[in-house]
């Protein structure tokens, strides 16, 4: 392919940052059960009655950080799916294009159904579950990201002509 075509979807980025701010919260409400954990259990072989709102803070925890992890793997394969049809469509209009500038090459074919399936999946797939958890582990305000983004479009795109 001649020139630069996005591999991303003006949706995509924002998508990522929505999943990975529930994996955060999801971290932080496991982090809340495990330390009310910690307590009612340190407190029963240290002979001390833990505070009641230790016992809240388990259970409170404990449904969050499940209803967190529940919602970061539905919103992720949803998001995924959508990544994947707003890409599949800009892999045939820029292949559509390229068709009508000349006479395809003799492993066209083979190439655009690659292209047109399993690369699509696997871009999708990577945007919306691996890099949301990539994003939530790192630091806040760290360019880690955008690199990240830009490595993989360069490398897609390369590898896809």
């Amino acid at each position: 392919m001649s020139g630069s075509v996005s591999v991303m979807s003006p949706q995509s980025g924002s998508r990522a940052r929505r999943v990975a701010a529930v994996h955060i919260v999801e971290v932080v409400a496991t982090c809340l059960f495990l330390v009310a954990v910690g307590q009612i259990i340190g407190g029963r072989f240290e002979d001390f009655a833990p505070a009641p709102g230790w016992y809240w803070a388990m259970g409170i925890g404990g449904v969050v950080a499940a209803v967190a992890a529940g919602a970061a793997v539905s919103m992720s394969g949803r998001h995924a799916r959508a990544e994947e049809a707003a890409l599949h469509a800009k892999v045939l209009d820029v292949l559509y294009r390229r068709s009508l500038t000349g006479p395809p090459a003799a492993d066209e074919g083979e190439r655009v159904i690659t292209l047109a399936t399993d690369n699509v999946e696997r871009v999708s797939e990577y945007r919306q579950v691996f890099l949301p958890d990539i994003l939530a582990a790192l630091p806040p305000h760290s360019d880690a990201d955008w690199w990240i983004r830009q490595a993989v479009s360069q490398a897609i795109v390369r590898f896809s002509s």
